[in-house]
C-alpha cells in the first residue's frame, strides 16, 4: 500500500509552554528592571540572573546620586538654597505648631 505521506517525517513541539519570568523592584521613585528569565529558577539562578544584575543597577544609581551630590557640595548657589529653604520650612512649621504646614509652600 502506498501513501503520498512521508510515514518518518514528524513535527517536534514541546510538552510544556515556555515560561518565561519577569521580576522588577517597584518603588516611589523608580523602577528598576524589568529583568526577564526563562524557564524555573532556583536559588543559585535567582542570585546570579536577578539579584547580581538588581545589585549592579543599585550600585550605578549609588554613583549617579554621588556625582549630584558632589556637583551640590561644589556650588555654593545650591548650598545657599538649600539652606534658605530649610530655615523656611522651619520657620513654617514652627508658626503652625509642629502640624501641616505644606500648603504654606
Amino acid at each position: 500500500m502506498w501513501t503520498s505521506e512521508n510515514p518518518h517525517f514528524f513535527i517536534e513541539s514541546p510538552q510544556y509552554p515556555q515560561k518565561v519570568g519577569v521580576w522588577a523592584a517597584i518603588s516611589q521613585h523608580r523602577v528598576i528592571g524589568p529583568i526577564f528569565f526563562y524557564g524555573n529558577i532556583n536559588a543559585a539562578r535567582y542570585r546570579d540572573e536577578i539579584l547580581s544584575v538588581f545589585l549592579n543597577q543599585l550600585d550605578d544609581e549609588e554613583l549617579v546620586i554621588t556625582h549630584k551630590i558632589n556637583d551640590i557640595n561644589n556650588s555654593a548657589s545650591v548650598l545657599e538654597n538649600v539652606a534658605n529653604a530649610v530655615r523656611r520650612r522651619a520657620r513654617l512649621c514652627l508658626q503652625e505648631g509642629g502640624s501641616h504646614f505644606q500648603h504654606l509652600l
